[in-house]
């Protein structure tokens, strides 16, 4: 069984928590509602770059994706809250594969994307010389 076994069914759970209409998630991930449909339906399989839009369109993190995913191999059994020692992404250290999802990023000339926290408070730019 592979980690994304379910995937689509998972992507519609997830569609159907957040209450918005299909067309409205699309358009807030920046995708077709027709490739939304594919996706949902297992037609076709979204790329991780695709996924990622997805997520920041349904304002879901990568454990959102990974706990649907489980639910859905699972059939249906939630799995239990976990602690902030067990900060788990599809069972691996969470700081580990935001270093690996970050090399590959690099790898492929994408620049990451900025946290929340840094979006809200960039860091000061630094003021020319010059007249007073």
């Amino acid at each position: 069984m592979s980690a994304f076994d379910g995937l689509p069914q998972a992507l519609r759970t997830l569609c159907v928590r957040d209450g918005r209409a299909l067309q409205d998630i699309a358009h807030a991930s920046r995708i077709s509602p027709a490739m939304l449909s594919s996706y949902m339906t297992g037609r076709e399989t979204p790329t991780l770059k695709t996924l990622e839009k997805l997520l920041d369109g349904l304002k879901l993190r990568l454990e959102d994706l990974a706990g649907a995913l489980e639910e859905v191999q699972g059939h249906g059994r939630r799995r239990p809250a976990r602690s902030a020692d067990e900060d788990l992404v599809l069972g691996f250290p969470r700081q580990e594969v935001e270093k690996i999802f970050m090399e590959q990023l690099v790898r492929l000339g994408l620049e990451p994307k900025r946290k929340a926290e840094e979006k809200a408070n960039p860091p000061a730019k630094p003021r020319k010389a010059g007249k007073a």
